[in-house]
């Protein structure tokens, strides 16, 4: 048995599900198949038992989770983070992204997996021009960013020209969201109609991007010349909390299926036009994330598509 071994069954653990967990390690099926079956035959007893829904743990496949995951800390900590010099090193993930990629909720849970010393992490929020920015002058490792169809392909042809490597993440929405402020909110539609609108204030978050998008691709929405402009999201939700407001963002298009938010906001669909997109990474042309970048994207990947997929 092995420390990849570990590694191994500690995603199937997480993720519940071999094929996922073949996905996210980068592996087949069937390699991972028998990895979990050698070290079952190493041990004397199963780990896994396959329902219709995936894979559960064993009673002893939880008890042996716990030691292997308590395992596997102490072995990364050794190797990468725990010790004096390298809490003072160079930052051993280094992340810059655009608001409202959930990038915060995956750096949170990837903290709670492995335990990166605050020094060691460097993370940023800004527009889609700093984040690129900064990615392609290697001030950060990841970059996380939205684009919408309309100006997907003039995108990737700038990122391709600065030698930067684009992956899909999921697929997103230009979305309206709404407070308790909003007379809406009790209802919680799925589906907002721009007439609903009337008469509200819009706010716009500084770092979205310029507003003259969305005038352009939603007419029918309504805008005013009194429009509210915040660059921080902690205000940025009360104040959609407390006044008759809405805003436009980005918003995975699982959590508009779902129905469902984290941070107390409702975010719905625009009854006309949709407007679609999709959430990428970047990263250097001939560069791989570190193990670290590879977790972290495990963790925003499965926030952004699976909302409420539980974890062990």
């Amino acid at each position: 048995m092995n420390i990849d071994q570990l590694r191994y069954f500690l995603t199937v653990a997480s993720t519940r599900s071999i094929s996922r967990a073949a996905n996210e390690l980068h592996l087949s099926q069937p390699n991972l198949s028998i990895a979990i079956r050698l070290m079952e035959d190493e041990l004397g007893y199963e780990l896994l038992k396959r329902t219709n829904r995936g894979v559960e743990l064993t009673e002893k496949g939880r008890s042996f989770a716990e030691r292997a995951r308590m395992l596997l800390l102490e072995f990364d900590g050794l190797t990468t983070v725990c010790s004096a010099d390298a809490a003072e090193g160079p930052p051993v993930l280094s992340i810059a992204a655009m608001a409202f990629c959930r990038a915060d909720e995956a750096l949170a849970g990837l903290c709670q997996e492995i335990p990166l010393p605050p020094r060691r992490i460097q993370y940023e929020e800004g527009m889609r021009e700093r984040v690129i920015e900064g990615v392609s002058n290697l001030e950060y490792g990841l970059g996380i960013i939205y684009v919408y169809q309309e100006s997907r392909a003039h995108l990737v042809s700038h990122l391709s020209a600065l030698r930067l490597r684009v992956t899909p993440l999921a697929p997103c929405e230009a979305a309206i969201v709404i407070g308790r402020g909003c007379p809406l909110f009790a209802k919680r539609p799925a589906v907002i109609e721009p007439g609903e609108l009337s008469g509200m204030r819009r706010i716009f978050y500084a770092q979205q991007g310029k507003p003259s998008f969305y005038r352009t691709y939603l007419p029918e929405l309504p805008f005013s010349e009194n429009e509210m402009v915040l660059n921080d999201r902690a205000v940025f939700a009360s104040v959609l909390s407390c006044m008759p407001a809405f805003s436009i963002v980005p918003c995975a298009t699982a959590v508009l299926d779902a129905q469902s938010s984290t941070d107390g906001l409702h975010y719905a669909r625009i009854s006309w036009p949709r407007i679609t997109g999709e959430f990428m990474w970047i990263i250097p042309q001939g560069q791989e994330p570190s193990h670290s970048a590879e977790r972290y994207l495990s963790h925003l990947q499965r926030i952004l598509t699976a909302p409420h997929v539980e974890t062990l």
